[in-house]
């Protein structure tokens, strides 16, 4: 009896022990995000705010209604990893909020993202009300949806209209995650043509590629995001020796004559890890 309360004793002093490292691999990160610099598009005018403030820093956001009545929107968020470390992202959540910074009202799971392991320096972009597939193309938790519940963020939209403030809230994991899918450069193409958005790449190497995400973020001549395209390794993103990779999308109607004249493509691609 005596043995199993000392085992049960130090069972017990091992689990206390645990529970602080349990609680610090995981962090929030929030970002705070003024309407009239969402958009005017221009962060020295508006009011940014990140904490902790070593984690990320918020280097584009855009927010792009669809028509007059602002019904629907997409937004962009373009942030760099300053940490020093890597930083996984694990889940999201967007606020409105009102002048003191309050929140509101909150949707969860609202963004999609170039990649959600972020390594120091990098760069990644969250965007939401912009499907980002092809046609019939669906996302891991939007398979029993119907892609007009995303397009324009839902009914979320009409709850920005006058919300002084955004806020992003991510659920982080640091180094110690293993998690890691390794950046890629490719020599592919992008450009729009017939209202579509299109992707190409050739896998000229003697292995098969497989990409966790693959795709091309969309900016106006000014540098504005304005819309993502991506595949994912979930959707078929996986590439023979010698085979094309393409992909389109109709660009959503926001899109001016101007922004199409003026549109310049960053590719992007993370490859699954070993």
């Amino acid at each position: 009896m005596k043995r199993m309360a000392a085992i049960a004793s130090f069972l017990l002093l091992f689990v206390l022990l645990c529970i602080p490292c349990f609680a610090q691999a995981e962090e929030s990160i929030n970002l705070y995000i003024h309407r009239d610099t969402l958009m005017a598009c221009d962060l020295d005018e508006g009011r940014v705010l990140v904490y902790p403030q070593d984690s990320l820093r918020v280097m584009r956001a855009s927010l792009l209604p669809w028509d007059e009545e602002c019904t629907k929107r997409s937004l962009f968020v373009e942030v760099k990893n300053v940490s020093g470390e890597k930083i996984v992202v694990l889940s999201d959540t967007l606020y409105t909020c009102n002048s003191a910074r309050e929140s509101q009202s909150e949707a969860a799971s609202i963004f999609d993202m170039t990649t959600n392991v972020i390594e120091p320096g990098e760069r990644v972009v969250l965007f939401s009300g912009a499907y980002p597939y092809a046609k019939d193309k669906r996302r891991d938790s939007d398979a029993l949806l119907d892609a007009q519940d995303v397009e324009g963020m839902a009914d979320f939209a009409g709850k920005m209209e006058y919300a002084p403030y955004l806020r992003i809230r991510l659920e982080t994991a640091g180094e110690e995650s293993t998690r890691d899918w390794p950046k890629v450069e490719l020599d592919a193409k992008a450009w729009i043509e017939d209202g579509k958005i299109c992707f190409e790449w050739t896998n000229d190497t003697e292995e098969a590629q497989s990409f966790r995400t693959i795709g091309a973020v969309v900016s106006e001549r000014n540098g504005r995001v304005t819309d993502v395209l991506m595949e994912t390794y979930a959707r078929g993103a996986q590439v023979e020796p010698g085979e094309t990779f393409s992909a389109e999308k109709t660009l959503p109607p926001y899109f001016t004559q101007e922004m199409i004249d003026g549109a310049t493509f960053k590719v992007f691609a993370y490859r699954m890890s070993n």
